[in-house]
């Protein structure tokens, strides 16, 4: 159960909070700690012996001093009445993280998977174990262990071959399962024979660029560990590494599944408000710890976000109706946002048995994108449907671009789809101008044209999407990629007027599907409002709100938490990255004042 708080009568502030929605942040360094920032971590080598023995070699003193405290393991196997002792000396070691049964551990993913294959990676978890140390023990003792490792462990595209209930790393692990796969390698759900512990282990592809890729994870991830051993902001933390047969393996604590998949699991039904309340305000004392040491994240999106623990309990949940009696253009209702799924009828008033987490305690993870601001920027960053505007129109990114996708996230929490559905730049821009009710800024315009027409036009406009530039605040890193994160045909400034800087869309040959997917979105106010039962229009406060719409009063608290719930929105999905919200600002928006008395308060 989640301690709630309960604050004193005051005007509408009354309701009640989940803890999660006070919490502070504090960071326990200085700016001089940062500016060391870490070089390469090595991993530890782990030479294969297939005679049930370790042979663990140690790096430098100076890679193994990143720890923050250092533990050793002395592992004896007998072999032929001889025994070989070594150590093993973990890099790092943190806190434990929960696990429940059908363990999903996403990491690395850069696109969301295709819903076939989802089910049958779902399907594949359907049997996975409960991770406690005396399930786990159990487990073992009813299971035969294979005590010589294959010898030939790689498939043709250098992927570890992964046989449950084999042993890993010389028999130090137990592989349970496979938790997920992607293009850097896999991940797996291993049982630490030591530690007598479940964790998850990254298992790099034994390719060179992927190994090389590794470093740069390896050196974020050890940042993070530095910085907050007792990993108060919730970033996921390096346990230990180890390089392997040729596989550089990265060993952490095992989490539940993602907020996208208890999505997917809840019919896409909404979280209740006090515990998007509750994620949001975790997300962002994560995002500005990370912000606070210098790196971008550049791929937040609901895949990467796990939960501790995503137990759950069931209450009926019908659909909202606007509750306000004053005219106001309409949006779709929230049963026409579930018919794609044959889960309800239109125009019929239907109920639900909705999901509620017991606890929406989250963690933020895969690193592998992440970014040191003062390091060199690619070109094209984020999943797409969480892509800044100043990425798409190459104008250079910088900690913003971490914001918008965050409020990208909390409209997804309420609505259970993704805001921007799309593939495409130029759609992409035209669907922000209908949801945000305003043209792309025109200074993000002038920048854009600024970088094509005065920079060898032509010769810009073929190497707009790829060219290396330094990126910061100001500029560079040019952007304009397709859906795929490549290089897109055409240069997105020849998208927007040269006369007014208005973005052209649709043009004659714009087809007709991407005109309609774009007509058929409702702005912001309309499209939060629509989920939540209530009405609102950007234009008005709160005061001539609740007046206009003539909310009742019984509802005017509920009534405004939504409306800064959707401020806050607001004040992250600005085009501008200069004038978005930082972390630190949005951790202290008035939406964090607000309680509410909903199904994630009265469990």
């Amino acid at each position: 159960m989640v301690p709630t708080v309960r604050k004193k009568k005051a005007r509408t502030l009354s309701m009640p909070q989940l803890s999660y929605a006070k919490l502070t942040y504090r960071p326990h360094f200085n700016k001089r700690e940062v500016a060391q920032k870490i070089g390469d971590v090595k991993a530890t080598v782990i030479e294969h012996n297939s005679f049930n023995h370790y042979t663990y070699q140690q790096e430098s003193a100076a890679a193994m001093d990143l720890a923050s405290s250092n533990r050793k393991f002395s592992f004896s196997f007998n072999n032929n009445n001889n025994n070989n002792n070594s150590d093993f000396q973990s890099l790092t070691n943190y806190n434990k993280y929960n696990n429940n049964n059908n363990s999903n551990y996403h990491y690395g993913h850069t696109q969301r998977q295709s819903q076939q294959d989802q089910q049958q990676q779902h399907n594949s978890f359907s049997n996975s174990i409960d991770s406690g140390p005396s399930s786990a023990s159990s487990s073992l003792t009813s299971s035969t262990l294979t005590s010589i490792e294959d010898l030939q462990c790689d498939d043709k595209d250098g992927h570890y071959i992964i046989n449950p209930g084999s042993l890993f790393a010389n028999d130090r692990y137990q592989i349970q399962s496979l938790l997920g796969q992607g293009t850097f390698g896999k991940v797996i759900k291993a049982y630490d024979r030591y530690q007598d512990d479940i964790v998850a282990i990254k298992i790099i592809r034994a390719i060179p660029k992927y190994r090389e890729a590794s470093k740069i994870e390896l050196r974020v991830l050890s940042m993070l560990k530095k910085h907050d051993p007792k990993n108060e902001n919730q970033c996921i933390h390096l346990r230990e590494c180890f390089d392997f047969r040729d596989h550089v393996c990265i060993v952490t604590d095992i989490l539940s599944i993602s907020l996208f998949d208890f999505l997917e699991k809840n019919q896409f039904l909404p979280f209740p408000g006090t515990h998007i309340q509750a994620i949001a305000k975790q997300l962002l004392r994560s995002v500005a710890f990370m912000h606070d040491l210098k790196l971008i994240h550049t791929d937040l999106k609901p895949e990467n976000v796990l939960l501790k623990d995503a137990s759950y309990v069931k209450k009926p949940y019908t659909l909202p109706c606007s509750t306000s009696t004053s005219s106001s253009s309409s949006s779709s209702s929230f049963s026409s946002s579930l018919s794609n799924n044959k889960k309800a009828n239109r125009g019929k008033s239907k109920t639900y048995y909705r999901k509620i987490l017991t606890d929406p305690k989250i963690y933020t993870i895969d690193f592998g994108s992440a970014i040191f601001q003062d390091e060199y920027h690619s070109t094209i960053v984020s999943t797409r449907h969480y892509r800044a505007p100043e990425i798409i129109l190459g104008i250079g990114w910088s900690y913003p671009c971490d914001m918008w996708s965050l409020g990208c996230i909390l409209v997804e929490l309420i609505t259970g789809d993704a805001l921007f559905k799309t593939h495409e730049n130029v759609q992409h821009l035209a669907m922000m101008e209908k949801v945000l009710g305003e043209r792309v800024d025109l200074s993000l315009v002038r920048k854009c044209f600024s970088l094509f027409y005065h920079d060898n036009t032509m010769q810009s406009c073929g190497s707009f999407g790829g060219r290396r530039r330094s990126s910061g605040a100001a500029g560079g890193g040019n952007g304009g990629g397709n859906g795929n994160g490549g290089v897109a045909k055409d240069c997105i400034a020849l998208s927007f007027s040269k006369k007014n800087g208005h973005l052209i869309f649709p043009t004659p040959t714009t087809p007709q599907k991407l005109v309609n997917e774009v007509q058929a979105l409702s702005n912001l106010a309309d499209l939060i409002g629509s989920k939540v039962g209530f009405k609102f229009t950007l234009s008005l406060s709160l005061h001539d709100s609740i007046k206009f719409f003539k909310i009742p009063k019984r509802l005017h608290e509920e009534y405004t938490f939504w409306f800064w719930f959707l401020d806050l929105v607001k004040c992250l999905l600005v085009y501008d990255p200069e004038k978005r919200l930082t972390a630190k600002e949005a951790m202290g928006h008035k939406w964090f004042d607000c309680g509410l008395a909903d199904d994630g308060i009265d469990l």
